[in-house]
């Protein structure tokens, strides 16, 4: 019969050591690290027992005193376990024989068969306890096993486990399932075996284009991040794209596919920051190698807004009508516009879109950040790309952009916004998604799973899988919106002139294939 290694809280429990020789010194010292409450019973208390006296100072719960006189039994009533270690086998075993009548656990020295627990081998580090057993049979082996596991610890062990029990009640507060909160604990324990220490002394490196809107979406990523992980540091790093240093070109024609993501990923791979923002409508279709989007915030405003000055004129409609009191097709006073409407668009979807649905309608390329282009607007012109003198009666933005920055109507008093139906303006696959991109598998990836929105990253799924049916990107005149209605996902699809609508149930195996579908059908419809 072997002996089970229970693990026990001793702290502020009750030990009786009975000895006061080097044998029993040995025993307190081990046992100091634990926080036990020790009285040592012995006619001679030796000076390598009183030495152990400093190992109790720093804690105020535990404690080791001296009855400098010979051992009763009447010294083992009340206590939580007991050690025999004096050189007399006689009273050695008064102490055995006592403990085992009132069920004490008690160990007495080199005399397994009057153990009723034995004493271990231990190794360790910080909160890490090692302890090993031979049933008493051969302690040279326990000693030898010891050494061994101690000089093979991984370096940097204790402070390790102390990081993993800090950021362990976070990770299992977290709304995923068991697997996922597995997995994040896992890769952030290899990810400290790796640097040799626990990464709280690390900050999570948040990496976003410089705009007023990146820096918001970075920030509310950064906030996400606290909320679920309190014990992370972060920053934000701020990353100069391709997509915003070229402002005169639509990006169409820039010749990259994801300009707005390359640098970002660029970054990632170097080292220079750990994760990537993007406004997910801009991801393009083929992340970089090694890459992945781990995480998903909460859908915002899925609308396309139009922007007017205040006071202007409107497009006349074709079936596409604003969620707004104002007519379109007039002015304020009700007359009919008879001259183009020119809107500023660098967009291929929604120059389309708008010439499809309203008349009298051309659309001329405008770039930059939303203060860029609401600048542009109230200037009336676009020196580099419409040429001088040509006004832009309206802009086209993504209401997300507009909400995050708190932007309204009221600002200035220099707009009207009137947000457009998304049923018959189609917005552009994951339009309103802040979409995080970290290096595939590691620890940051498994953190940033701990706050991705289930529902949203489903439609981020689907309206993806849409695109890439189409072999369609983020610059092409595609769209794709997927959204739950009751117990249903519903899709739209549109590329090249051509639309379709699907449902399915809510299930991702079944969005990914309605997603398939819906390409197809676009495919082989005739353009509207």
């Amino acid at each position: 019969m072997g002996y089970f290694p229970f693990f026990m809280d001793i702290g502020g429990k009750k030990g009786v050591i009975v000895g006061g020789g080097k044998v029993a010194a040995r025993k307190v010292e081990k046992l100091a690290a634990f926080g036990p409450c020790l009285t040592v019973v012995a006619p001679r208390i030796e000076a390598c027992m009183r030495a152990q006296e400093k190992l109790f100072r720093h804690d105020a719960a535990a404690s080791l005193c001296f009855c400098q006189r010979e051992f009763k039994t009447e010294d083992l009533d009340g206590a939580d376990f007991v050690i025999a270690a004096t050189d007399d086998a006689s009273i050695n075993g008064r102490v055995s024989e006592y403990c085992m009548a009132e069920h004490i656990p008690v160990n007495v020295v080199d005399d397994r068969g009057k153990c009723s627990f034995l004493f271990p081998a231990l190794v360790r580090e910080g909160s890490l306890t090692v302890g090993i057993s031979t049933d008493g049979k051969s302690p040279l082996a326990a000693s030898f096993l010891r050494k061994k596991i101690s000089d093979n610890l991984p370096g940097g062990i204790g402070e390790i486990i102390d990081y993993m029990g800090q950021i362990r009640p976070y990770v299992m507060n977290l709304k995923v399932e068991e697997s996922a909160r597995k997995e994040i604990l896992g890769k952030l324990f290899l990810q400290c075996l790796e640097k040799g220490r626990g990464i709280h002394m690390d900050k999570v490196r948040i990496g976003t284009r410089g705009s007023k809107l990146a820096l918001k979406q970075a920030a509310m990523v950064q906030a996400a991040l606290r909320e679920a992980f309190g014990f992370l540091e972060t920053e934000i790093v701020v990353i100069h794209t391709k997509g915003d240093k070229i402002q005169d070109k639509p990006l169409s024609e820039i010749g990259e596919k994801g300009v707005f993501a390359s640098e970002l990923e660029r970054a990632l791979q170097e080292g220079e920051i750990d994760l990537a923002v993007h406004s997910a409508k801009d991801l393009p279709m083929v992340l970089a190698e090694g890459m992945s989007i781990e995480a998903v915030l909460p859908r915002g405003n899925v609308r396309d807004v139009l922007v007017t000055p205040k006071g202007g004129r409107l497009p006349f409609p074709m079936g596409c009508q604003p969620e707004a009191a104002v007519p379109f097709g007039a002015d304020k006073d009700g007359a009919e516009a008879a001259e183009l409407f020119v809107i500023g668009s660098g967009s291929r979807r929604r120059q389309q879109q708008a010439c499809r649905l309203w008349e009298n309608v051309t659309c001329e390329n405008i770039r930059g950040n939303i203060d860029t282009r609401l600048r542009k607007l109230i200037d009336g012109h676009d020196g580099k790309t419409a040429g001088e003198g040509m006004k832009y009666h309206g802009i086209i933005l993504a209401g997300a952009g507009l909400d995050r920055l708190d932007i309204t109507s009221g600002q200035d008093g220099r707009f009207d916004f009137y947000p457009l139906s998304p049923e018959e303006f189609l917005p552009a696959a994951c339009q309103g998604i802040i979409a995080v991109e970290t290096l595939r598998d590691s620890a940051v990836a498994a953190l940033c799973r701990g706050i991705t929105d289930a529902e949203t990253a489903l439609c981020f799924s689907v309206e993806r899988e849409a695109l890439l049916a189409l072999s369609a990107d983020c610059s092409e005149a595609a769209a794709a919106w997927c959204r739950r209605e009751t117990e249903r996902l519903t899709l739209d699809v549109m590329y090249a002139g051509k639309r379709a609508r699907l449902t399915c149930a809510v299930q991702l195996d079944a969005g990914l294939k309605m997603a398939r579908q819906a390409a197809e059908l676009v495919k082989e419809k005739e353009q509207f």
